[in-house]
């Protein structure tokens, strides 16, 4: 747990019943500490507590591993604090014993630390009417990375990358605090190994690894205990970055083991920018690894359809979060999306309204497994046509003039035939149509008067367009063909031959529409496919939006 809970621990042994309170006026080093007796080396001490602490100096001429060895008493613990004067009037402790039995050895409790050259400060409270009977020794450190006080970041050691770090000794400190710096753009990798205090109640001991950077934004973070290890990947800029180590016991506690591993990265624009957030712009895509920054932001400025892609080579599901800012800034989370979700593959595509926008990817694992990812959006009209679709600016440009409007899934469904009905709904949304009527409009078998396909045939009928079946039926849900579109469109907008011509394999000049194709071919509306033109393949819908914007196309030059 955080410096918190380790303060509130210590602060609770202090106010239970069998530990003293002082009263304190003043500074608290000069009236308690600056005449603390001298603690020399490898000398036992044995005092039985009064309704006071006590005080002992303890100096060390070079960097050391100090081990403080108590007896355990037969009630209670016995709790020990390590400080320094750092000028401060009420210095704090930056390290604690407490004498325990959970250790395995009912008789003393032995605890190491490895403190820096320097004069330093033991405060001892006890049991009443027991006494306490304590030594140190002192040996040379045994690493020169974890070397107490280094519990703040101003006091944090430096570290070395892609290199294990082990902590030594068993003293509880408040949390350590290492540096570290990157001078290029790096993949970086927090791993902490299995966290194993030696308490017999183990199992809700957490070991906390945190790293941020000197401005707070925080990067890595991991929680481990007894039964996993822990890794948090991120992606960081060059700087200066700092690691706190920390538990949630205020005890006799294990050694611990983390490493960072460093990969640097090409392409580092391609990445999300973890410092500021990232912006996501329509079509680029973004690299990440799932951690605790990722939260992709972007702004619209009108209603837009909007579709999502998340890829990951993990065997995970992705999916995401997404946000909206309302009016008092807060962030609240959108439900009304569609989405698919498979190995490997994650969209949701929204019908969105103006404004401000997070999207944050997320697994049910990522705090288990690495995952990578890259994430895209785009402003499209049909979730089947982005933009580098084959024949996204046709679709998309009738789109734009309301002649197309998809499907209410938010397809367009470009492969699919297209029905004599959708036809003629799409040319009936032509502004600028202008059918002449020649003759009345008759009965079908299929249509019932005064009906909306009625209404939409009638004036292709009366125009001449369109002439029905020889059995006075309609059949406006059939298929159309490719000769029937070059008979309709030739006629709707009164087409004529141009100067070229083309002559298609498969179209006779017996074929009943063989003028019509012939004219849509000399205005470039058609141009076949290997010397064919398929008279009798059904359309399919994106090869009428070809055609239709072709010829519209062909309309503006004349």
């Amino acid at each position: 747990m955080k410096k918190w809970l380790l303060l509130c621990g210590f602060v609770g042994l202090l106010l239970s019943p069998q530990y003293k309170v002082e009263a304190v006026s003043g500074s608290y080093f000069d009236t308690f500490m600056k005449d603390a007796p001298f603690w020399p080396a490898n000398t036992r001490i044995e005092k039985v507590p009064d309704y006071s602490n006590d005080y002992y100096q303890l100096q060390l001429a070079e960097d050391s591993l100090v081990t403080f060895t108590f007896d355990d008493p037969k009630q209670g613990s016995i709790l020990v604090a390590l400080l320094q004067n750092d000028g401060s009037q009420d210095p704090p402790s930056f390290a604690f014993i407490r004498t325990t039995k959970d250790d395995g050895d009912d008789k003393k409790t032995v605890q190491q630390i490895q403190l820096r050259a320097g004069m330093y400060y033991v405060r001892i409270d006890g049991p009443d009417g027991q006494p306490y009977n304590g030594v140190y020794t002192v040996a040379p450190t045994q690493s020169s990375i974890d070397v107490e006080p280094n519990n703040t970041a101003k006091t944090a050691n430096p570290i070395p990358l892609n290199t294990p770090i082990k902590s030594v000794g068993t003293v509880a400190a408040l949390a350590d605090y290492y540096t570290f710096s990157l001078d290029k753009t790096s993949k970086v990798t927090l791993h902490t190994e299995k966290y194993m205090p030696h308490l017999s109640d183990g199992a809700s001991q957490l070991l906390y690894v945190d790293v941020d950077d000197d401005k707070g934004h925080r990067y890595l973070a991991t929680l481990t205990n007894h039964a996993f290890s822990k890794s948090d990947v991120e992606v960081l800029l060059p700087g200066t970055y700092t690691v706190k180590v920390s538990a949630s016991d205020t005890g006799y506690r294990s050694d611990y083991q983390f490493i960072l591993k460093t990969e640097a990265i090409n392409q580092p624009e391609t990445f999300k920018n973890s410092i500021f957030g990232t912006t996501l712009l329509p079509e680029k895509e973004i690299r990440g690894f799932l951690s605790l920054n990722d939260e992709y932001s972007f702004t619209l400025d009108h209603e837009q359809k909007v579709h999502f892609t998340i890829k990951t080579d993990s065997s995970e599901l992705m999916s995401a979060i997404l946000t909206k800012e309302d009016e008092e800034g807060d962030y609240r989370q959108i439900f009304d999306y569609q989405y698919e979700q498979k190995k490997g593959l994650f969209t949701m595509t929204a019908v969105l309204k103006p404004g401000n926008y997070i999207i944050e990817p997320s697994t049910k694992w990522q705090q288990v497994y690495e995952v990578n990812y890259t994430i895209k959006y785009e402003e499209v009209l049909y979730i089947d046509v982005p933009l580098n679709y084959r024949y996204a600016n046709e679709i998309l440009a009738l789109s734009s003039m309301g002649i197309i409007q998809g499907h209410e899934d938010g397809r367009f469904k470009p492969k699919n035939p297209i029905t004599r009905r959708q036809v003629f709904t799409m040319l009936s949304r032509y502004d600028d149509l202008n059918l002449l009527p020649i003759r009345e409009m008759i009965q079908f078998k299929d249509l019932m008067r005064y009906s909306t396909d009625y209404q939409l045939i009638s004036p292709f009928y009366q125009a001449g367009i369109v002439d029905g079946s020889t059995n006075r039926m309609m059949d406006l849900s059939s298929n159309l063909t490719r000769a029937q579109l070059a008979k309709i469109l030739v006629n709707t907008f009164d087409l004529n031959m141009q100067d070229t011509s083309t002559t298609f394999n498969d179209v006779s000049q017996k074929h009943y529409a063989y003028e019509y194709i012939q004219i849509l071919a000399s205005n470039g509306i058609t141009q076949g496919s290997y010397g064919n033109f398929m008279p009798n393949e059904p359309v399919s819908r994106e090869h009428f939006s070809v055609f239709l914007y072709r010829l519209f196309e062909q309309l503006k030059k004349s």
